[in-house]
C-alpha cells in the first residue's frame, strides 16, 4: 500500500452504499455515531487502546482546536468497522493527507509502505494525549482492561439472547464511586470511557476491521484547506469495488484495462492472447 492508496472515504461515509466484490457477496455500508470525543488539548492519539498505559504511542504532529467532536463509524453488513472518523466541521473534504507522528516523513516511504498503528486486541481508538498523560500507567491499565472486560461480558450476554432483545437492547452506562464511567453500545460493539473526569476527556474505542493488523490514518481537508476530519482506515472496503467492470475483447491485441477503482488500488491489468506455436507432434 503506497501513501496514496486508501479507502474512498466519501463513499464509505455515505450511508447505504452497496459494494460489489469479486470474491464475496455484495455488502452494504452504513454510518453510526459512536459518541463525542472530548479533546482538551487537541493532540490526538489513534491506537489500540491496549497500548495506552504503555504511553509509547505519540500523538499526531498536526493538532486541532480543543473541543468536543463527533466520532462516526462506517460499518458494513456484519457490524464490522470499515473506517472511523473524528469530524471537525460540516464541510466535505476534497483531499487527504496521511496523518504523521513526530519523526515520520513521507519521503522515507517506499512503495507499499505506510505509517500506521499496530493492533493486537482487535480494537482501535481515539483519545487526547493530555488525557493519557494525566493518568498513571497503572490507572490506565485498570480502566481500559475493565472497559474491555465489560464489553466482552455484554457481547457474550447478548449472544445468548433472543433476536428481539438484540434489536431493542439500549446503550449501557456503568458509573461507580471510583470514577469509572463507561458507555457501551451493544449494536456497534464500541465503548466510550471517561479517563479524565476534570476535563471530561475520554477515549472512544471500536472494532478494527478484520481484527489485528496495522492501520493508517488520514487528515481530510476542505476546498478552503481547512481541516475537516481525521479518519482511520481499516481497509475493509479496499477489497471491494463499487461498479461492475465489463470487458469485450474484439481483437487479438494486447489491451490495458482502465478503471478508477483499479487506479485507486494502484492495480494494472493487461489482456493478451496467447498464440500457440503449432509444430509437428
Amino acid at each position: 500500500m503506497s501513501p496514496k492508496t486508501h479507502t474512498n472515504f466519501l463513499a464509505a461515509f455515505d450511508p447505504n452504499q452497496v459494494y460489489e466484490s469479486l470474491t464475496e457477496s455484495p455488502i452494504t455500508s452504513d454510518v453510526f455515531q459512536a459518541g463525542d470525543l472530548v479533546l482538551p488539548s487537541g493532540r490526538i492519539i489513534a491506537c489500540d487502546p491496549g497500548w495506552l498505559w504503555c504511553k509509547d504511542v505519540d500523538p499526531f504532529s498536526r493538532t486541532v482546536p480543543p473541543g468536543r467532536y463527533p466520532v462516526l463509524l462506517s460499518v458494513v453488513d456484519s457490524g464490522r468497522t470499515a473506517c472511523a472518523m473524528v469530524k471537525f466541521c460540516s464541510e466535505s473534504p476534497v483531499r487527504w493527507e496521511m496523518a504523521l507522528r513526530r519523526g515520520e516523513d513521507l519521503a522515507e516511504l517506499r512503495r507499499n509502505q505506510f505509517f500506521a498503528y499496530g493492533v493486537d486486541a482487535g480494537l482501535g481508538c481515539f483519545v487526547d494525549a493530555q488525557v493519557v498523560e494525566r493518568r498513571s500507567d497503572e490507572e490506565l491499565q485498570c480502566l481500559v482492561e475493565r472497559a474491555i472486560d465489560q464489553r466482552i461480558q455484554l457481547d457474550d450476554w447478548l449472544a445468548a439472547q433472543e433476536l428481539v432483545t438484540l434489536l431493542t437492547y439500549p446503550s449501557q452506562q456503568i458509573v461507580d464511586q471510583s470514577g469509572f464511567n463507561l458507555t457501551l453500545d451493544p449494536d456497534m460493539h464500541t465503548f466510550n470511557l471517561t479517563l479524565d473526569p476534570d476535563t471530561g476527556g475520554n477515549t472512544i474505542a471500536f472494532g478494527s476491521g478484520y481484527g489485528d493488523g496495522s492501520y493508517a490514518s488520514y487528515w481530510g481537508f476542505t476546498a478552503d484547506d481547512e481541516l475537516a476530519c481525521l479518519v482511520t482506515d481499516f481497509r475493509v472496503l479496499l477489497e471491494h469495488i463499487t461498479e461492475n467492470i465489463e470487458i469485450e475483447v474484439t481483437s487479438f491485441l494486447e489491451k490495458s484495462i482502465e478503471h478508477r477503482d483499479l487506479e485507486r488500488l494502484e492495480m494494472a491489468i493487461r489482456l493478451s492472447v496467447h498464440r500457440p506455436s503449432w509444430g509437428s507432434a
